[in-house]
């Protein structure tokens, strides 16, 4: 099954204004959902992200990483230059995407992004932090 929603409507149903007794938690579960009904997504020809899973300190980003193409080695030897990769993206992102980033901050939750080898299953964790994401959200 495929759902598939406008840049409006995704903007309308992140700005509709929800009862004070649902947390930012719950709107942040609910985004995940939302964000996931578009998972599998090529990220490039040689990372696919699954879906995304919420756990107690982090939004998961699951990547599988194509190790005929690429090697996963290379995410944990170039880590610094992924990590700020991944916040200049963050950064650049639509209004809907901030919201997403306040809602992790709120929660006190990190994003990390989790590249999996597809043959060797090596798994390695890119991680931005509550601050660094508070540091997007006061750069924008």
């Amino acid at each position: 099954m495929e759902c598939e929603l406008t840049t409006e409507e995704l903007k309308e149903i992140l700005n509709t204004d929800i009862s004070s007794s649902q947390s930012d938690l719950t709107k942040l579960k609910t985004q995940i959902e939302m964000a996931n009904l578009q998972f599998p997504s090529k990220a490039s020809e040689e990372i696919t992200i699954e879906k995304i899973l919420l756990s107690n300190e982090s939004v998961i980003y699951l990547c599988r990483v194509d190790e005929d193409a690429y090697d996963i080695n290379l995410i944990e030897e170039n880590h610094d230059v992924a990590k700020q990769g991944i916040i200049k993206e963050l950064s650049n992102q639509s209004q809907p995407t901030q919201l997403f980033i306040k809602y992790c901050t709120n929660c006190n939750r990190n994003i990390v992004y989790r590249y999996i080898g597809n043959q060797s299953d090596t798994q390695y964790d890119v991680v931005v932090t509550v601050p660094e994401l508070e540091e997007i959200l006061k750069n924008k």
